[in-house]
């Protein structure tokens, strides 16, 4: 049962701007989940309710950021096909045992491989510089899976582990390492959808107000990044795991 507000509008009006607030933010570097589910859970909605919303907004938000950063940047991954369906089928099969599988182990691995993300693009003097791939495309595909699965069950942090895989371990220019983060992170959110809403864990009525929200900030966000490329990602991305570890440790 949602917190009733005196205007109904004002409610729906102040879950526009967070997820406006949150789409800038996941655009740049991932971790709007950060925001939006603890909004939502304060609102009253039931855990994989809040889950089930949350993709459905976050869906809308990364979809928007692959059509800009693609249409922007050109898309010539040969391997693309074979990116979406992997993450889109790990994240069905996650989202289907998300009742079943124990998460306390995961919320307390998940801090310390945050504060892991933050410290390597800390160190990492330029991120511009493409690197030699240091892992073939189909043992990454392996990690590919986890993370997908790991979004379709937690999901804070997701982009930023599928950021950190596309550049450690395929050796990404950052631009390009955002582009493939957000068509993954798109279909793992997809592919989670789908479950919930064959389940009914989709509140629609607030849904679709923040699925408006999150194409706009999408927008913004991905042309902020496209403009100041590692300048606006790098210190954003470390800020964002930073607090997503901060906050995961101290209600765990």
């Amino acid at each position: 049962m949602l917190i009733l507000f005196e205007n109904q509008i004002t409610l729906l009006f102040i879950l526009f701007i967070v997820a406006l607030i949150a789409a800038i933010m996941d655009a740049i570097a991932g971790g709007g989940g950060l925001i939006v589910v603890p909004i939502l859970l304060l609102l009253g909605l039931g855990p994989l309710e809040t889950l089930g919303t949350n993709k459905l907004q976050a869906a809308f938000g990364t979809l928007t950021s692959s059509i800009n950063y693609s249409r922007k940047l050109g898309y010539k991954n040969k391997g693309f096909i074979k990116l979406f369906i992997t993450s889109l089928i790990a994240s069905i099969t996650g989202a289907t045992f998300i009742v079943r599988v124990p998460t306390e182990l995961l919320l307390q691995i998940i801090p310390v491989l945050l504060i892991a993300v933050a410290i390597f693009f800390a160190i990492q003097k330029d991120l511009n510089v493409l690197k030699e791939s240091k892992l073939s495309f189909y043992p990454f595909l392996i990690f590919i899976v986890l993370i997908s699965l790991y979004d379709s069950l937690i999901g804070p942090g997701a982009g930023s582990f599928y950021m950190i895989a596309f550049v450690a371990l395929r050796g990404m220019h950052i631009l390009e390492a955002t582009l493939n983060t957000k068509i993954v992170n798109f279909a793992s959110n997809f592919g989670s959808l789908i479950i919930f809403v064959l389940l009914g864990y989709v509140n629609y009525r607030i849904g679709i107000v923040m699925c408006a929200g999150q194409v706009i900030g999408s927008y913004i966000g991905s042309n902020l990044t496209l403009k100041k490329g590692s300048k606006i990602i790098k210190p954003t991305l470390i800020t964002v795991s930073i607090l997503m570890s901060l906050r995961l440790l101290f209600t765990s």
